[in-house]
């Protein structure tokens, strides 16, 4: 453990990365590392209940992941899409450089780039349509209703950003319009406050439509289908038109599907997907 350790506290001083992400349940290794920091953000990966509250404690950036003790190469696997979920939410740049620092089933460090990465220009394309940091707001509040659920049970969403205009012409509503009437600070994402109410809507049948501005527009709609789309094996109807409305329109659509994996598409094709932990 120390050699592991000081080899971590060698890379961060030589290779200077601007993050780092640490995956563990070591509360140790976290408060050895951090005087070597100097400043450098930290993100932890880990499932101890007590190395969440010091890092609550210490306002440091955490998620809560399951780290059974036979992981072994999976944890490679997992941190990977830890760090690429970090990116895709807002807490990591592309011009970052992330150091993975993983102290769990196995000890190992990997240095992660998105210069070139496929998800970077994804996000460039984003940026062409509607902000990013909506659609990162968006995932963030997805990954919510993933993990949150509705009366104990894991249940599916689907959120549409942007070309609001087409995607009201590409769909019908199935219910009374729940988002009609209310003033439009009620209704932005960009206010923390209002996501409960977003969340509860979302989780209606149908898609919840928010425009380029932030602001939701709609919920409950049901969105037209194009077979000019594939998609993999055991994806349902809330995939198909995710995938349909982005093929047809300019929009970004989130899926939160009931096994809480979160897909995100784009013209008609599925661009990135995480599990919420």
């Amino acid at each position: 453990m120390y050699t592991f350790v000081s080899s971590c506290k060698l890379l961060i001083a030589g290779g200077k990365p601007t993050v780092v992400y640490l995956l563990t349940d070591d509360a140790q290794v976290v408060k050895e590392l951090l005087p070597v920091l100097q400043g450098t953000p930290l993100i932890v990966g880990t499932s101890s209940a007590d190395l969440i509250d010091l890092l609550k404690s210490r306002n440091i950036l955490h998620d809560r992941v399951a780290l059974p003790p036979d992981m072994g190469l999976r944890s490679l696997e997992l941190v990977r899409e830890l760090v690429e979920r970090a990116f895709i939410e807002g807490f990591i740049s592309v011009n970052d450089k992330v150091l993975c620092i993983v102290q769990a089933g196995i000890s190992a460090t990997v240095m992660y780039s998105f210069t070139d990465a496929g998800l970077a220009q994804a996000k460039a394309e984003i940026g062409k349509r509607v902000p990013v940091e909506l659609v990162e707001i968006v995932i963030q509040i997805a990954f919510q209703i993933a993990r949150e659920g509705r009366e104990g049970a894991h249940v599916g969403a689907l959120l549409v950003v942007g070309d609001t205009e087409a995607v009201m012409d590409h769909s019908r509503s199935r219910i009374i319009n729940p988002f009609h009437g209310h003033d439009v600070k009620e209704r932005e994402v960009w206010n923390e406050g209002n996501w409960h109410t977003i969340k509860q809507y979302a989780q209606l049948d149908g898609a919840t439509l928010i425009d380029e501005r932030g602001v939701a527009q709609a919920a409950g709609r049901y969105l037209q289908y194009t077979w000019e789309v594939y998609l993999q094996g055991g994806l349902g109807g809330r995939h198909i038109a995710a995938a349909s409305i982005s093929k047809q329109t300019r929009a970004i659509a989130v899926v939160v599907s009931s096994s809480s994996v979160i897909r995100v598409f784009m013209d008609g094709k599925e661009i990135y997907k995480a599990t919420a932990y």
